[in-house]
């Protein structure tokens, strides 16, 4: 009677850590973000040339994803629009008349 006792707490701690490692690495990302985990290599076949092509990334976008300890992890892209100051310094024309150009650069990546 105690060796199966024994062996079920055994078997229900390794359940219970296997349970907090998984919960602990599955990552999710809200709709307006995209997840890049990257690597661990795998293979996917090429939409171009239909081959099976080697790549060290997957990209998740919304959801969430399961990131392999040790060998996987993990970085967020925002796919919300993004604004960007450019200021350049003084600079001349052909005519020696210095210009100074302000401007503003929205960016967005599609997704």
């Amino acid at each position: 009677m105690g060796e199966v006792a024994f062996v079920t707490i055994g078997l229900l701690t390794m359940f219970l850590i296997f349970i907090m490692v998984w919960a602990k690495r599955y990552k999710k990302c809200g709709p307006n973000e995209v997840m890049v985990i990257y690597g661990r290599k795998r293979k996917i076949r090429s939409a171009q040339t239909g081959e099976a092509v080697e790549v060290g990334f997957r990209v998740k976008k919304g959801g969430g994803a399961f990131v392999w300890p040790v060998l996987e992890d993990y970085k967020f892209l925002s796919l919300e629009l993004m604004t960007i100051d450019v200021k350049t310094p003084e600079v001349y024309t052909v005519t020696g008349v210095p210009v100074t150009v302000d401007g503003v650069a929205q960016m967005k990546i599609k997704g």
